[in-house]
Formats: C-alpha cells, structure tokens, sequence
C-alpha cells in the first residue's frame, strides 16, 4: 500500500565510526520506552534509570528543509543508541513530507552522561538552544 507509513531506522555507534539505515513497514514499533520526552518538554534533570530501561526522545523533523535533528553527546559505553523516523501520512508521490524523529537509548550499564540533542543544518548551523537531560544509570533503584 503506497499510503503505509515507512519508518527509518538507524543504528549509531561511534566507538567504531559507523552507522546504518533501513527502511521498514510501518508493521515495526518503536520500542516501549520506560521515560519519553519530546522536543517541547523540558528535561528534570536529572533522570535516574536501571540498566535495561530505555529513554526515548521524539520530535518533529522535515529533513527535505535542511533542518533535522542531531545526537550531538552522550556517552556511548552507556547506551545502545538507535535512530527512527517515522514519515507522517500521505498521498503517493507527495514530496516535502514531515515526520517524527526518534532517538532510543537503551541503558547497558552504570553511570551518568548527559544526552544533547540539537536541531539544525548539517554543516553546523543549528538554531536555538539545544535540547538536553541528564541521565543517571544504577544496577538497581
């Protein structure tokens, strides 16, 4: 069905330099996150989370403007970190189409990092103040 919504999902490593993309049905669900914000909530930092919970952040993002939505720091020993778009409804063949942006990170073991996330171009001009929360991770609350 050329109505379905398509979902993007990425897997983001640092440690190794690599990242990759797929494009799935919207049979795919986001995994349920324990503690989940969006770009127009304000972080009460700090967030104390076990190892195995999973933080997700969404916000609305229209990457056909130049505009999208960036990991800028988080301490990636401590997460497993995937990206996920999810395109908003449309007719086929329509271009310019928005969609909501999700970036999951599921807790691998004790610490604290902060999460930054910034909206903006991707040859560095990011508007406004960037979005933040910082992250507590114990073996047991």
């Amino acid at each position: 069905d050329s109505m379905m919504k398509k979902v993007v999902a990425c897997v983001m490593s640092s440690m190794v330099g690599l990242s990759g993309c797929q494009t799935l049905s919207s049979g795919k669900k986001i995994a349920k996150a324990d503690f989940t914000y969006s770009d127009q909530q304000r972080c009460e930092s700090p967030i104390h989370m076990k190892v195995g919970q999973v933080f997700r952040f969404d916000a609305a993002e229209n990457a056909s403007t130049g505009y999208y939505w960036s990991l800028i720091k988080s301490n990636d020993a401590l997460f497993r970190v995937e990206q996920r778009y999810v395109s908003n409804n449309t007719t086929p063949n329509m271009v310019g189409v928005g969609g909501t942006k999700s970036f999951i990170f599921t807790s691998l073991k004790a610490g604290e990092t902060d999460i930054i996330l910034h909206h903006g171009r991707g040859w560095g001009s990011y508007d406004g103040t960037p979005w933040q929360c910082k992250l507590q991770i114990v073996d047991a609350i």
